[in-house]
């Protein structure tokens, strides 16, 4: 990734169960603006890494952290505690509003339930509005896919280090509604089928080619797909 891309945002949340430092670090490397969330500013000073923006309302981030940053001169928005928003929410829309169009978030999952369910909602309502969101997790990345909306197409593989027997397992979650989605080169196929978020038909299948296809035709899709190794 190009350093001088300014497309690309990495946004750090504030999860209880916290991503790696190695994980920070890979996911950072060149990305052109690197935004903390709350109590992701913990996370990104325990892995030495200095973000470029501080969003929250400050109160799941210790004095020492926030005045170490201040001396790094990083940029802080502070948000009053009486807000109709989570902090998540309004970092994605000032993300939004500084023009980016790719964003890598991480520390989204593992925490209370009711926020990971809000959070979701915010990326896919992003994703809407033009924003292509990836989230990279220990054991699991999603990938937003909106139509309309951006990434209608998307490729797969497992990887050249993994073999086809190997390959993580894939799961298509409609979010918000029905999502029509064509799949080619997975163990099960589909071809303009309709998956409900009532239903379970588009969990736990498998790539058998090193180009697998999903086509999204209508709605909003989470891709999820497990670490190798996690089942």
């Amino acid at each position: 990734m190009d350093k001088t891309d300014t497309r690309f945002v990495m946004l750090v949340s504030g999860s209880p169960v916290g991503a790696t430092s190695e994980l920070l670090w890979q996911l950072a490397e060149g990305m052109s603006f690197i935004v903390a969330v709350d109590s992701g500013a913990e996370w990104c000073s325990a892995a030495g890494l200095i973000p470029d923006l501080l969003v929250g309302d400050m109160d799941s981030i210790s004095p020492a952290v926030r005045a170490a940053f201040a001396e790094q001169e990083v940029e802080e928005i502070a948000l009053s505690p009486e807000k109709d928003a989570s902090d998540f929410e309004l970092a994605l829309e000032e993300v939004l509003r500084r023009g980016y169009t790719d964003l890598v978030a991480t520390n989204v999952l593992g925490g209370r339930l009711d926020h990971e369910l809000a959070a979701l909602g915010n990326l896919a309502t992003c994703g809407e509005q033009g924003l292509a969101i990836t989230v990279v997790e220990p054991t699991q990345t999603l990938v937003f896919m909106n139509n309309p909306g951006v990434r209608q197409m998307l490729r797969l593989n497992y990887g050249d280090d993994i073999s086809p027997e190997d390959s993580p397992l894939v799961s298509l979650i409609p979010w918000g509604g029905p999502a029509t989605v064509s799949l080619t080169g997975f163990q099960w196929e589909l071809d303009h089928a309709v998956l409900s978020p009532a239903k379970s038909l588009g969990v736990s299948n498998k790539l058998v080619s090193e180009s697998s296809l999903v086509e999204l035709h209508q709605g909003s899709l989470i891709i999820v797909v497990q670490a190798p190794g996690h089942k």
